[in-house]
């Protein structure tokens, strides 16, 4: 099994908040940080020592923070500097002290190698035995770098986002799904995809459409999905589960998003392509129900034209959500059709 490690290898890091090697950290989403391991490493914590969490920034300032251990969930805890700078890199450096302050410094060498792709990498630390980045911060047990957005949380974020164009993929003569160009880059793959260091999952989820617009609410509600249920008909051509029935939940990350240098919004509406799934199934079936009852209701799914997506406005919500899926805020989005 070979000795233990007297520090946490970024390969025992199963996510972590600020997340690893995340570009747009907002520090006032939420107040408190974390690092989850893999495998527990209760040695590394002693009565004779003190821990702490350390925000570096690369003209050596630094903000010290209580670390603590929690060794039944495998995890350190810390508060997060709600003061960092916006537009800033920084190290993140989790210590320890001994609690005698008289004890002399551990010589040693800390050297880092970056890894990861241009938009997504983190500094990746190669360790002698006992080290410290620092004679000030301690004896170093983990340390990654991440970068701070310009803004402060999730909602100030989506809020900000001005300058935005929007355009349209034909799907269909009668589908159109709608996509957003963005004047700046402020989505990392931590929010849009997940990384490892996310646990694979992404920080924004359950994207949905609030179902305030007239093209649903006065169109196609009441002759798609109100009939399917005035009809006694149940949906089997696709997972409702999935986007959800209506399909609110159809605001999907973009196909070409890494290949647009981020500059598109990231997601895609397609509430159309599943509206125009759902209607086809939906006069299929009611023509079995005429030929079978001569039902009129059957007969005005039959009569119904599906329509073409009116202009106006379509109002998306977005969540933020941590790796340990925490929800901490919800945002809007707001689509346009012209």
């Amino acid at each position: 099994t070979g000795e233990a490690p007297d520090y946490i290898p970024i390969e025992n890091v199963a996510y972590s908040y600020p997340v690893v090697g995340q570009h747009y950290f907002m520090p006032k989403e939420y107040g408190k940080g974390f690092v989850q391991l893999k495998r527990g490493q209760t040695s590394l914590f002693t009565d004779t020592m003190t821990y702490h969490a350390n925000y570096l920034t690369e003209d050596g300032n630094v903000t010290e923070v209580p670390l603590s251990y929690d060794s039944s969930r495998r995890r350190l805890n810390f508060t997060i500097d709600p003061n960092m700078q916006k537009s800033t890199t920084y190290n993140l450096i989790l210590t320890a002290k001994l609690k005698d302050t008289n004890e002399k410094r551990i010589e040693g060498k800390t050297t880092y190698t970056a890894s990861g792709d241009e938009k997504n990498s983190y500094e990746k630390r190669h360790s002698d035995a006992d080290q410290l980045v620092r004679e000030d911060l301690g004896k170093e047990l983990l340390a990654f770098a991440f970068g701070t957005s310009r803004y402060k949380t999730f909602a100030e974020k989506i809020n900000g986002i001005t300058g935005q164009q929007f355009y349209y993929n034909t799907y269909a003569s009668d589908v159109y799904l709608i996509i957003a160009t963005l004047p700046q880059d402020i989505f990392d793959n931590e929010e849009v995809f997940g990384t490892s260091y996310t646990g694979e999952k992404p920080l924004i989820v359950s994207l949905q459409s609030t179902a305030e617009d007239s093209y649903f609410k006065n169109d196609i509600k009441p002759n798609v999905y109100d009939t399917y249920h005035s009809l006694g008909i149940r949906p089997t051509n696709r997972d409702i589960n999935e986007y959800g029935f209506p399909p609110l939940k159809a605001v999907v990350p973009y196909d070409n998003y890494k290949k647009t240098s981020y500059t598109y919004f990231p997601y895609c509406y397609e509430l159309p392509y599943y509206y125009k799934i759902d209607f086809v199934e939906l006069r299929n079936k009611a023509a079995n129900k005429y030929i079978d009852a001569n039902s009129e209701a059957a007969q005005k799914v039959l009569n119904y034209y599906f329509p073409l997506i009116e202009d106006g406005t379509y109002k998306v919500q977005l969540t933020y959500q941590l790796p340990d899926g925490t929800n901490t805020s919800n945002a809007y989005f707001t689509y346009r059709k012209r």
